[in-house]
């Protein structure tokens, strides 16, 4: 038995030792002249894009007043409004105060210089911060050292932009850099200045204080040294040893960050609390 009700098919219905069993199959009547589209979903976007995302939205360009040169920043804390960036202390080294900062909408804040130096037991890093009424900006949530093999994500401003740039060019955020690599080396004990995790992603000059991103989009640690270094011996540790010629062989071609864990375990020290 067959019949129609409002635009849905109501199908077999049975009597079975006096008892009826409705079996109902409904779905849904085209009216005749009206086609359906074919509509296919939009494809989840992979760990890459996502972190890319991601990472341009919580890093800025940490400023001088020198006239040429900049380093990179991570916002990682929001208390009302104000905001607190990581980045590398040989950055701020490397200008001179007053520093400022550009926020990923290309709003350029004046910035304090909230820690660096002792309060990171010789760690090159160092906190900056701002104010901003107007604009609420994202911050990046922390993760867990990662392993070899790990897929890791990076970002940051480099230099390279700059020189491609006709003179008196203005750079603002059009620079952003991000690559894709994995880590190749935990330390078991750190470089001097807190570098840890090597990695194959492409770092240049200029990204230094960037995010070092997991695949879920965590912070796991802050770029500072690229690869093949022009000048000086990086590769010492903080307890004054040197690596084996085969481990060094293993570093050269990679850059290093410095651990999320490194900073946080800096910062709880400085403030007195107990690391966890």
């Amino acid at each position: 038995m067959n019949c129609r009700f409002l635009g849905l098919q109501l199908q077999t219905i049975t009597l079975v030792a006096g008892v009826l069993s409705l079996t109902v199959a409904l779905t849904a009547a085209t009216p005749a002249g009206v086609s359906v589209p074919n509509v296919t979903p939009a494809p989840p976007q992979s760990p890459a894009t996502a972190s890319q995302q991601l990472a341009k939205s919580i890093t800025v360009k940490v400023l001088s007043s020198s006239e040429s040169g900049w380093g990179s920043g991570t916002l990682i804390q929001q208390q009302g409004d104000v905001y607190t960036a990581v980045t590398n202390e040989h950055v701020l080294v490397a200008g001179d105060p007053p520093y400022r900062i550009q926020t990923p909408d290309g709003k350029i804040h004046p910035a304090t210089v909230k820690l660096r130096g002792a309060s990171f037991q010789g760690n090159d890093l160092a906190l900056l911060q701002f104010r901003s009424t107007g604009t609420v900006y994202p911050v990046a949530k922390l993760g867990a050292t990662p392993a070899p093999g790990d897929e890791v994500f990076a970002g940051g401003f480099p230099f390279s932009y700059e020189a491609s740039l006709p003179t008196n060019s203005p750079t603002g955020l059009e620079g952003f850099k991000f690559t894709a690599g994995k880590v190749s080396l935990v330390l078991d004990k750190a470089l001097e200045g807190g570098y840890q995790l090597g990695y194959t992603n492409d770092i240049e000059k200029g990204m230094s204080g960037g995010p070092v991103l997991n695949r879920a989009g965590a912070l796991v640690g802050i770029n500072g040294m690229h690869a093949y270094p022009l000048w000086g011996d990086p590769y010492i540790f903080q307890d004054g040893s040197e690596p084996t010629p085969q481990m060094r062989e293993q570093m050269i071609p990679l850059a290093f960050a410095i651990p999320v864990g490194t900073f946080t375990q800096n910062l709880q020290a400085d403030r007195g609390t107990p690391a966890r």
